[in-house]
């Protein structure tokens, strides 16, 4: 038996890859710069696509009419002093009524034509037993009004 040994003849192919021009990706990363990095940017800049807090500040305007409410309490239970402007509750209280000598002032420190500071001081000069507790109700007037008008009556209790 003989064999044909025959030489195994298989053509070479190479095959090249390159670009269809540099035009082509020169577009193609204009492309993902405009639809990725461009869309950052804008958010950057314009500080987000929408606002989520809007937040203003601004220091209203103080007034202090002198109408309070003064208790002075002592350790025993009968042991107390009221003052108020009230002229009503002077009458109700008028045994246990003393009247004290009140200062205030007010400060403003920037020169903007608002109050930055209200000074009280409240002076007894007939109180004969030792304080245990002071209550002083302090009714105030503020309003807002450069971004819209509030008027409030506040009540701070000391």
């Amino acid at each position: 038996m003989s064999r044909d040994d025959g030489v195994v003849h298989e053509e070479i192919i190479v095959r090249k890859y390159h670009g269809a021009s540099p035009w082509a990706h020169l577009f193609h990363t204009l492309i993902y710069v405009t639809t990725l990095v461009l869309p950052l940017i804008i958010a950057f800049l314009t500080q987000g696509f929408w606002r989520k807090v809007e937040l203003y500040r601004e220091q209203p305007i103080v007034d202090f009419d002198g109408k309070s409410i003064m208790l002075i309490r002592g350790s025993r239970e009968n042991e107390y002093v009221v003052w108020s402007s009230f002229h009503a509750l002077n009458e109700a209280v008028e045994s246990h009524l003393s009247v004290p000598l009140i200062e205030k002032q007010k400060f403003d420190w920037d020169d903007d034509g608002r109050v930055d500071k209200i000074s009280i001081y409240a002076e007894f000069a007939n109180v004969q037993f030792p304080v245990h507790s002071v209550v002083w109700v302090i009714l105030l007037q503020y309003r807002l009004d450069q971004h819209f008008l509030v008027e409030v009556g506040a009540l701070v209790i000391l």
